[in-house]
């Protein structure tokens, strides 16, 4: 299945040339030389047995095959990038768990979570809603929040 794919990275300078219509762009977005842009074009083109380029005195501009190609290849970046996205996210996000009663969480908590997730995006917060006492050696609890009163409409003390 990949056997196709040996020329990856003449596929990404590819696009990156798709999307300038310029190799000296292409080159400058990679940081690469323009030359080394040049022979990854050439690569693939004797790879693929095609022309993918018009070369013009004022950039280059995209043969038929080198369109139909540009739609794959953007498509298939696009999709890399959001998964390399997702992944980093994942791995850099960090999770609080908290433990606080339901109507401390309903009352109290839960009005101020919005705010909370604007300042911190990069943090889910995972709410376990009970009243018992928590045992932080042996929870998975991060933060215990209890409050003994009959004011729960202000804020906690």
């Amino acid at each position: 299945m990949l056997k196709n794919l040996r020329h990856l990275r003449a596929l990404q300078i590819f696009d990156e040339t798709a999307n300038h219509f310029s190799l000296t762009q292409a080159a400058f977005t990679l940081n690469v030389t323009h030359g080394a842009v040049s022979r990854q074009i050439k690569l693939l083109e004797e790879h693929l047995d095609i022309a993918l380029f018009y070369r013009r005195a004022q950039g280059v501009e995209l043969t038929e095959a080198g369109r139909l190609l540009h739609q794959s290849t953007r498509e298939a970046f696009t999709k890399l990038q959001a998964g390399v996205s997702d992944v980093r996210f994942q791995h850099h996000r960090q999770s609080l768990v908290v433990s606080l009663s339901t109507s401390l969480a309903v009352k109290w908590l839960v009005p101020q979570l919005s705010s909370f997730q604007n300042k911190h995006p990069d943090i889910a917060l995972q709410l376990d809603t009970n009243d018992s006492l928590v045992d932080f050696d042996t929870n998975e609890v991060d933060v215990a929040l209890r409050f003994w009163g009959t004011n729960l409409g202000g804020t906690v003390p």
